[in-house]
């Protein structure tokens, strides 16, 4: 089964797919006292002797295979974005103790977070042209050039805002 695309080729693997009742925790029952059914997923790669991973799923009965497997196989994007959050937006460099102060922290980091992913994902602004001095490299050409700004625009943070609402605490921007 295919379950994306790659950078290369198309992701597959073989998969099984099992409905069982989980053992060895304290699932809550359902109201006639079973224990709900839940998804076990095991990719089986073509060649190996044995499932070589395995996932769990409470996801309903009738969602499609395809779908299931795709939703186990995301767990990388989830990870890759916890770690850019840790690591570039500062999610773990909060020292303080209140919910109110924690919860401010996420939110900023949240809003950073969504910024730059809507930043990778828009179409990318064509490069200013330089006037014919800087392109022949003389000197006044050469000073006169401004360094590109790295703080977005007001139309990016507009579209932003547009996209996600406005927060109550920015009347302007």
């Amino acid at each position: 089964m295919v379950w994306r695309k790659g950078s290369k080729a198309a992701l597959s693997s073989h998969f099984v797919l099992l409905r069982v009742r989980l053992a060895g925790r304290r699932p809550k029952p359902a109201d006639d006292g079973t224990i709900p059914l839940a998804w076990l997923i095991a990719q089986w790669p073509e060649g190996e002797d044995e499932p070589v991973k395995y996932w769990v799923s409470n996801l309903p009965a009738n969602i499609p295979a395809k779908g299931l497997v795709r939703l186990a196989k995301s767990r990388w994007r989830i990870e890759h974005d916890h770690r850019e959050l840790k690591t570039a937006l500062g999610l773990d460099h909060l020292e303080g103790r209140s919910f109110t102060g924690w919860h401010r922290h996420v939110t900023l980091v949240t809003a950073a977070h969504l910024f730059l992913t809507e930043q990778r994902s828009s179409p990318k602004v064509p490069a200013r042209t330089a006037g014919p001095a800087a392109e022949a490299g003389t000197a006044e050409g050469a000073g006169s050039q401004k360094p590109p700004s790295s703080l977005p625009t007001a139309s990016a943070r507009q579209s932003v805002l547009r996209r996600v609402g406005q927060p109550q605490c920015c009347n302007r921007l």
